[in-house]
């Protein structure tokens, strides 16, 4: 059985509610995922040695 399923993305300025509105939905569709671009960091990415 195919599920129906889709993407949203939320872009905005800083501090315009981005993520009140998709916790906010989150809350709404049980069965969602959440991936943050708050909880992202080139820093925090395993340093690749090009040889």
């Amino acid at each position: 059985m195919l599920v129906k399923s889709f993407v949203v993305v939320v872009s905005g300025v800083t501090a315009g509610g981005k993520t009140t509105l998709i916790n906010e939905l989150h809350k709404e569709f049980i069965d969602s995922k959440v991936i943050s671009f708050d909880d992202y960091s080139i820093d925090a990415l395993p340093l690749q040695r090009h040889q």
